[in-house]
């Protein structure tokens, strides 16, 4: 969550907000920046090792040059609700590197949401960098979680339902009767 800028701008819309970061100073001075700016964050001190990511848990993740993405796309995918989005702006790592923490060569952020993800927007472009404030080379990217996709169930000859255990959970009969 770095000094809270994002988080921050994500409260003030509404949104209820958590963070994580693992140096405490910068979370102070997030706590500090949203008390005076009258909004509720909920900032917490780990690593994106040690936090509890949780399942179906997230509408929204932003990754903003966060440098764990690649080891926590389980995570990522898990968390996030299906319907629900991720966004992410990082670097773009200069030609001829082999890319890691914040920086990706060229299709590689793409390729870690094919799987469990619709791809909304795309972009390798120059710009200004949320971190750091400077013009440079980045990738930036909406998700959105895809919804498991409903099953017939041939046992009652009813319409397609969420997947469960007992095809006759949560059915709806159609139009016809049937």
């Amino acid at each position: 969550m770095g000094s809270g800028r994002n988080a921050i701008c994500l409260a003030k819309r509404g949104w209820d907000v958590t963070g994580i970061d693992r140096a405490e100073g910068a979370l102070a001075v997030a706590r500090q920046q949203a008390t005076e700016q009258g909004v509720k964050i909920t900032p917490v001190l780990q690593s994106a090792e040690e936090f509890d990511w949780g399942r179906d848990r997230w509408d929204l993740i932003a990754l903003l040059y966060f440098h764990a993405v690649r080891e926590n796309m389980t995570n990522v995918r898990e968390s996030v609700k299906p319907g629900g989005f991720v966004v992410m702006e990082a670097f773009m790592a200069p030609p001829g590197s082999r890319g890691g923490g914040v920086y990706y060569r060229p299709g590689e952020l793409r390729k870690l949401f094919t799987e469990g993800f619709t791809i909304l927007r795309y972009e390798e472009t120059e710009g200004v960098a949320d971190y750091g404030q400077k013009t440079t080379q980045l990738v930036r990217l909406v998700a959105r979680k895809t919804a498991p996709q409903a099953s017939w169930c041939r046992q009652t000859r009813w319409w397609p339902v969420a997947p469960s255990n007992d095809c006759r959970v949560r059915t709806r009969r159609s139009r016809r009767g049937r």
